[in-house]
């Protein structure tokens, strides 16, 4: 049996900021606490292997943005892409505190209208305050395509919360330099 002590740890440190980061890659906190028990609950099964590799927290996300991934391939089988479309247009995203980015409704609304490769790299680099190198390990590409996504992101960030709109000064928070 696996001593879990050291994963507890990592749990407890780790979780609300995983749960809030798939919250604004999924714009469902239902869906971010299913997907982040889940990446917690598989972490553990193979933590004997994951805590000696470069990012425990990485795997995480990982296996989080790839359950993710196969979810939403499920959904799309099942429903046409018109009614996808409606939903993730009517979720709202749930109040998270304490957090610069939860401060603004309009930018959590623009993140949920991103590409979700486009959003998931926003999400990792921009809030996650992961490198390009690192969330495209997290993501397995390259880290050109992560700071081609995160470009294409901030883009449509800007022209989403133009100069005169209420949310413009949150854009600030999401122009750090790239790593």
């Amino acid at each position: 049996m696996t001593d879990t002590r050291e994963f507890d740890g990592f749990y407890r440190t780790n979780y609300p900021r995983v749960v809030l980061s798939l919250r604004l890659a999924t714009g469902s906190a239902d869906e971010a606490e299913d997907l982040a028990q889940e990446a917690f609950a598989r972490t553990l099964v193979h933590w004997a292997r994951v805590r000696g590799g470069s990012s425990p927290l990485g795997y995480v996300y990982r296996v989080a943005f790839r359950l993710q991934q196969h979810r939403r391939l499920r959904r799309k089988r099942q429903h046409d892409a018109a009614s996808d479309a409606a939903r993730l247009r009517s979720t709202g995203l749930a109040e998270a505190a304490g957090d610069a980015w939860s401060d603004g409704e309009a930018v959590r609304e623009a993140l949920t209208q991103l590409p979700p490769a486009c959003r998931r790299a926003a999400v990792l680099c921009l809030y996650a305050d992961m490198t390009a190198p690192e969330a495209a390990g997290v993501l397995g590409v390259s880290a050109s395509t992560i700071r081609t996504h995160i470009q294409r992101a901030r883009q449509t960030l800007v022209a989403t919360l133009a100069p005169g709109h209420e949310a413009h000064n949150d854009v600030t928070t999401l122009n750090p330099p790239l790593r």
